[in-house]
């Protein structure tokens, strides 16, 4: 990402962005948003180049986006959740 404005959408794909890039065939996430948009089943009508880019990488990885609650603690989420504050706090 790196310029401009950010938000939470934005971060949210480029993590499903960046988990096709090390190589996952399923990507799990909290994001109801990034979900939808990906699968198809809603418009994107923001971050659409993005979304693009995204989806042509999963149908050239065969990749699958899936939801999962975040009220779930499995510790792989635990883990995603403790990286994305990091993130926040030391960009």
């Amino acid at each position: 990402m790196g310029s401009g404005q950010t938000t939470n959408n934005k971060m949210e794909l480029e993590a499903v962005r960046q988990a096709i890039l090390l190589g996952a065939t399923e990507v799990f996430t909290d994001s109801l948003y990034s979900v939808r948009v990906l699968r198809k089943t809603s418009h994107a009508r923001k971050n659409i180049a993005q979304v693009h880019v995204i989806r042509d990488m999963m149908a050239v990885a065969r990749v699958s986006v899936d939801w999962v609650s975040s009220k779930i603690r499995h510790p792989d989420h635990v883990m995603a959740d403790r990286l994305s504050k990091e993130g926040r706090l030391y960009g």
